[in-house]
């Protein structure tokens, strides 16, 4: 019997979808083609038309897991905060959040280059993110600034070990602060220290 083509255009993106879940869920190694393919109550060969490889499934599913990202980004630039200790509040909010799906997709389940490139990455989108959040706050030097603010948020929240942003979030995030210049009540009329982690 002759293969039906396929015309379907949004099964490519089902299948993206249900991979990028299972990869999120059990990392590269222990998620199968086959698992892909059942998620979405397909044949194997199904995923196979679309894709080449696993390696392909898994670089596209990555291309999607940024694009959300990026999208995540995109809405919380739609709030059009302008109080520089707003945006890095929550900024900080949402690498925080961010940071706990990085850990359970990738800390133990990706080798150690695909983690560190799904670091710069989330990094190079949330310093795009910041940059255009500062300058729409009147900040100078805004594309500069966000490379610090951006470099070191993600840098803290993105660790492997979640205790650490844990223990030193607030420091970090009231270093971002300074490093704003936002005067907020901790600051107001005190002079500012350098926090304990940075010594």
């Amino acid at each position: 019997m002759p293969r039906k083509p396929i015309t379907d255009s949004g099964k490519r993106e089902e299948i993206l979808s249900a991979a990028l879940d299972l990869f999120l869920a059990n990392g590269y190694e222990k998620t199968s083609i086959r698992m892909i393919s059942q998620k979405i109550g397909c044949e194997v060969g199904l995923v196979y038309y679309y894709f080449k490889t696993k390696d392909d499934v898994f670089e596209n599913a990555l291309a999607l897991y940024f694009t959300q990202t990026e999208n995540e980004l995109k809405a919380l630039m739609e709030t059009k905060e302008t109080n520089v200790e707003k945006i890095i509040e929550n900024f900080a909010d949402y690498i925080k959040e961010k940071a706990e799906n990085y850990r359970a997709a990738f800390s133990e389940n990706a080798h150690i280059t695909i983690r560190a490139a799904v670091r710069e990455k989330i990094t190079a989108l949330s310093e795009a993110y910041l940059s255009d959040a500062l300058t729409a706050a009147g900040k100078k030097d805004a594309s500069v600034l966000a490379i610090f603010l951006a470099g070191g948020l993600c840098s803290a929240a993105l660790r492997d070990d979640a205790s650490y942003f844990e223990t030193n979030g607030a420091d970090t995030i009231r270093t971002a602060k300074a490093l704003l210049g936002a005067e907020t009540k901790e600051n107001t009329g005190k002079k500012r220290e350098i926090p304990s982690f940075l010594l």
